[in-house]
């Protein structure tokens, strides 16, 4: 396997602009790696992820935008930990605007579903994109979780 360029340690992890050829010429002090190795890291604060809370008569309602991931699920834990605290009846996680959803949110929002459980609430999860439907199917999540099969 030819190698790959890699930023050298402490650097951004963007991907290099490419030349007229298409190859992004090797600069000076950057170590290459196998590509199995390489892992892109995104810049501190440009996930995307957004959580809007407004209340629905009696529910919380948490709408998610972006790429729940590893970096972003602590952020939603805490929101949903904050909404049930206040209002431990109904949490709506409205998933309409969720581009992208890893095992590390889905572990967010099952443990969210047993924390409600735990006291007499219920976590509700609402209009998950095609994509994120898939998601909860294949990990077979739906029935949890009150969706309906595709």
């Amino acid at each position: 396997m030819a190698p790959v360029p890699v930023a050298p340690s402490g650097a951004t992890g963007r991907k290099a602009r490419t030349g007229s050829s298409g190859c992004a010429p090797e600069p000076r002090g950057v170590r290459t790696a196998n590509f199995a190795d390489v892992v892109e890291q995104p810049f501190p604060g440009e996930t995307g992820f957004s959580v809007e809370r407004h209340e629905d008569g009696d529910a919380v309602v948490l709408a998610l935008g972006g790429e729940l991931d590893l970096e972003t699920a602590p952020g939603l834990r805490h929101r949903l930990q904050e909404a049930i605290a206040e209002r431990p009846g109904t949490v709506v996680v409205d998933l309409e605007g969720l581009a992208f959803l890893d095992s590390t949110g889905i572990s967010v929002l099952v443990e969210a579903l047993k924390q409600c459980e735990r006291q007499g609430g219920r976590l509700l999860l609402r209009r998950p994109s095609p994509a994120i439907h898939r998601v909860l199917e294949i990990t077979g999540l739906l029935e949890l979780f009150g969706l309906p099969p595709a």
